[in-house]
């Protein structure tokens, strides 16, 4: 189970391509300590209601580093006083307000930190503040903590130049992300938006490449290893691909949505007005199961146990009604680690023309 808690949802920052629905980006609100406690109490109830074995608390926002180092160490010793050791914690943060303070307390209480870079004219206004931006990550990276870039998959990211950046920054984590177009970033769909084709085929030239990369250390969707194409596999899941049906995020407030907000930008409740049973079973959550576990094509498919119906935020733009929402010509590359020969060409042609992979592959 996935809990993405927004701390807060005020920012320094109105990306283009911000997750968050409209009417909660413009709430200037954080959570309380009390509130984050009842917040925990109800994961705790959804976690034994949907049995699952782990659980990853998310910290986000917003920008939850805008509350402060003393604030934010009170989440985090809640937390820990709580659950002990036994589950995750990852902070998501675009750094603009990390200092040393921060580091100790990553580093004191096992916080995974994702740091969210999102290349010139996406996020950032001026190359001062992308330097400002870097200048923070490698205060974070001489700290020792343990930190990933999350690079989020944009149309200016299809040619960023992952190795020069990379030797630029000295870290050998990222996370890919595909880019959702929504809230605030559907205004922005035609400039920003990666079509499903194109984001196989990024990350099928990741891992198909992966000698050419291998000072990286390169996680397509959060938990997905870049070994997974080497054989076929048994069980698990890739995380947005899964069961994301049993991954929530709480607001400030009371609201329960699905995690990413990807499938509804209503709530599927609030944890003060209704029960947990109540929220499960909500019609934004039911419809979306069975979205995931009625499409036929999908029940047919080989992949199926993999990718258990696509990811929705991907399946919901206009395109291509032919393309598999679960991208299936990266399903058959991971299964067999063999580019399928019906788009091979297609594929290194993409790779020539179309991305950062060109500068060194020809």
């Amino acid at each position: 189970m996935e809990a993405f808690i927004l701390l807060t949802l005020s920012c320094n920052f109105d990306c283009k391509h911000c997750f968050l629905p409209d009417d909660l980006r413009k709430r200037k609100v954080s959570m309380s300590i009390d509130e984050f406690s009842v917040v925990l109490d109800k994961v705790e109830e959804i976690k034994k209601m949907v049995n699952e074995p782990e659980m990853l608390l998310i910290l986000s926002g917003g920008e939850p580093l805008i509350l402060g180092a003393k604030k934010l160490e009170t989440y985090l010793k809640v937390i820990r006083s709580r659950f002990g050791e036994n589950v995750r914690i990852n902070v998501n943060t675009n750094l603009f307000f990390y200092n040393d303070r921060f580091g100790k307390i990553f580093q004191e209480y096992n916080v995974e930190v994702d740091a969210s870079y999102d290349p010139y004219d996406v996020r950032f206004s001026d190359s001062k503040t992308e330097q400002r931006w870097k200048r923070n990550f490698h205060r974070v990276v001489e700290t020792g903590v343990d930190v990933k870039i999350a690079l989020t998959l944009t149309r200016r990211a299809l040619k960023f130049d992952l190795l020069e950046f990379a030797r630029e920054m000295g870290t050998a984590q990222y996370m890919m992300s595909h880019f959702c177009p929504i809230g605030s970033g559907w205004k922005n769909k035609d400039n920003l938006y990666v079509t499903k084709k194109e984001v196989a085929f990024y990350i099928m030239g990741l891992l198909y490449f992966q000698d050419l990369l291998k000072p990286l250390s390169i996680h397509p969707w959060k938990d997905l290893p870049h070994s997974y194409h080497q054989a076929r596999i048994g069980s698990g899941v890739v995380d947005c691909w899964g069961p994301c049906y049993n991954c929530f995020a709480f607001t400030p407030g009371g609201g329960v949505y699905l995690s990413g907000f990807c499938y509804s930008s209503s709530p599927l409740g609030n944890i003060y007005s209704d029960t947990i049973a109540e929220i499960l079973a909500s019609d934004e959550r039911i419809s979306f199961m069975q979205w995931k576990l009625t499409r036929p094509e999908c029940l047919e498919c080989e992949h199926h146990f993999f990718c258990r119906g696509g990811c929705f935020s991907l399946a919901k733009v206009e395109e291509d009604k032919s393309t598999c929402p679960g991208l299936k010509p990266l399903m058959d590359f991971l299964s067999t680690g063999i580019i399928p020969g019906d788009i091979k060409g297609e594929f290194l042609e993409f790779l020539r023309n179309s991305t950062w992979m060109g500068k060194y592959l020809w």
